[in-house]
């Protein structure tokens, strides 16, 4: 537990009332970590591990305006574990195959109280009175909420074989399954025959309002591989392939040059009077396109080699692929434009292209003597597809 840096005084309480002055930490965290291990030995040519790990944070981020009024402000927490099953066998005293499997999960919220509905949430007009920047609040909560969480199942197989003196080869698959889901908004009051519900209470933003980022994606990945490991007396080379594949799963705006959505994106709130008469699954297909699937070939290869007793040369060359963070591809979710104009900020994009490097490296290494060495390196690279935000 740390208390943080940062302190304020609860000279209010969020209804108002004066506090009890206690200085407050208000960029405190609480860590909690664990992990274990286990390896068994099924029999003598199999081995089983299992691992898992475990870790908690609470915390709170200072927030300059709520410095006398602590307890209006919302805490964040975010829960992690991961478990690994490793099977490794061996097949022979110069072959082996390893199986794993692993599940990941992540939840973070952030909120004030657990309850969207907690009595203790107060009108949003004691939130946003007119008071200077630089002033305090005297009263009032946070209505903010936030809730992401993302589960990712994989399953690799690796197979190792020294099929001879001079070659040990490797080849392997992995797959890689994500499930994300997100939600964003501010709480609202309750509305009955669009009146407000007096006294005060909070109501969850409808999923079709622009103020609400609700969405879910399941991303899907897979990779292949085949090396070579190639030793002779005095050169050894590497010489290897790799597949991947991603795809998104997302949706991105459909424009067939007649039916331009990208002047039409909220699915909840068309513009065109024509789909109004629509259901919202009926509307995706003149709103959206699923993304393209990305794939790549990427050849591998490395060689050292004496040019003398105490002088070797290296040289690689490769093709590399980095798929984008899910933040840029999924980022406000479905578009949902407000019809008022006002600046939203940056959309992700789940069609974006995933980086593509090109490598070549050059070395050599000399021993000059017993206790000088000269390692000279020089490398060129080539990345394509970077990322970047534009209109």
């Amino acid at each position: 537990y740390d208390d943080g840096y940062l302190f304020g005084e609860r000279k209010f309480n969020p209804d108002g009332k004066k506090g009890d002055s206690t200085i407050v930490p208000m960029n405190w965290r609480k860590n909690w970590y664990s992990q274990a291990n286990i390896s068994y030995s099924i029999a003598q040519e199999f081995k089983l591990n299992l691992e898992g790990l475990y870790s908690r944070e609470d915390f709170q981020d200072y927030s300059h305006e709520y410095r006398w009024n602590p307890d209006g402000n919302v805490n964040k927490f975010s829960t992690s574990y991961n478990s690994t099953a490793t099977l490794t066998h061996m097949l022979s005293s110069s072959s082996f195959y390893t199986i794993k499997g692993s599940y990941f999960n992540k939840v973070f919220n952030e909120h004030l109280y657990e309850d969207p509905s907690d009595i203790r949430y107060l009108h949003p007009d004691s939130l946003t009175s007119n008071y200077p920047s630089y002033a305090f609040r005297t009263k009032g909560t946070n209505l903010h909420r936030f809730y992401r969480e993302t589960n990712t199942y994989l399953g690799k197989i690796d197979f190792t074989s020294q099929v001879s003196q001079e070659h040990l080869v490797k080849f392997g698959a992995e797959v890689k399954s994500h499930r994300m889901r997100f939600d964003d908004y501010t709480l609202e009051p309750l509305r009955k025959g669009g009146i407000p519900v007096e006294p005060f209470e909070p109501s969850i933003p409808a999923e079709s309002q622009s103020n609400r980022e609700k969405y879910g994606n399941e991303p899907f990945e897979t990779s292949l591989y085949l090396q070579d490991k190639i030793e002779f007396e005095n050169v050894i080379i590497n010489l290897g392939v790799r597949f991947d594949y991603f795809n998104s799963n997302g949706k991105v705006l459909f424009n067939d040059g007649v039916t331009n959505s990208f002047r039409d994106p909220n699915i909840y709130d068309p513009i065109r009077s024509e789909l109004d008469s629509l259901s919202i699954a009926d509307r995706e297909p003149y709103f959206y396109k699923d993304a393209d699937p990305k794939t790549q070939i990427s050849p591998r290869f490395g060689i050292a080699y004496p040019i003398s007793e105490a002088g070797v040369v290296h040289f690689s060359y490769g093709h590399f692929l980095q798929i984008p963070s899910f933040q840029y591809l999924f980022s406000k979710g479905p578009y949902k434009i407000p019809v008022s104009g006002l600046n939203v900020g940056v959309y992700g994009n789940p069609n974006l292209d995933p980086q593509r490097t090109v490598m070549y490296e050059i070395g050599l290494r000399q021993e000059l003597s017993e206790d000088y060495v000269i390692d000279v390196t020089g490398f060129y690279r080539d990345v394509r597809s970077w990322i970047t935000a534009g209109p």
